[in-house]
């Protein structure tokens, strides 16, 4: 994971994925990252729809994708929840 929002998520991987700019994706299981325990230690979550916005193969060799999601608002909640999180880490550690 490479970056992370509300609306979508930017993903790179060394396995190539087969991809294309306007796939839509199906029940994503995702696990977003974190820098504590419980919570703050990341999350799992299920993603019912989302689309290929772009593929792309970086400099560094890797597989790049930026992924729309297409959010219920349970999602949209407990995905917000966990950006807000991860922002207030950032900021305690001047990285934000």
């Amino acid at each position: 994971v490479i970056d992370v929002s509300a609306n979508g998520i930017f993903v790179c991987t060394d396995r190539f994925a087969p991809l294309q700019p306007g796939d839509i994706l199906l029940d994503l299981a995702v696990f977003f990252p974190g820098a504590g325990t419980g919570l703050s230690a990341g999350t799992y979550m299920n993603i019912s729809r989302a689309k290929v916005m772009r593929a792309t193969r970086g400099d560094n060799k890797k597989y790049c994708y930026g992924i729309l999601f297409d959010l219920t608002k349970g999602e949209e909640e407990t995905l917000l929840q966990y950006v807000r999180l991860r922002e207030r880490e950032l900021l305690r550690k001047g990285m934000f």
